[in-house]
């Protein structure tokens, strides 16, 4: 699931980067959504830690 989320970001980066070379958005649109893909980027691999550490929390307490 996590490389899927690089994937998908890394295909928007690059529809973006199109999009800015047409001139189809502004200077600030361009980074702020930038810094959004980056941002979900961060938290899919938070969720992955988080659900990983649960993970090993429950199959211990199976033990």
């Amino acid at each position: 699931m996590e490389q899927k989320i690089d994937d998908m970001a890394a295909n928007f980066k690059e529809t973006h980067l199109e999009r800015m070379r047409r001139g189809l958005c502004t200077e600030e649109g361009c980074i702020l959504y930038s810094e959004l893909l980056t941002d979900f980027e961060r938290i899919g691999d938070h969720v992955l830690n988080i659900a990983e550490s649960y993970a090993n929390i429950t199959a211990a307490e199976v033990l």
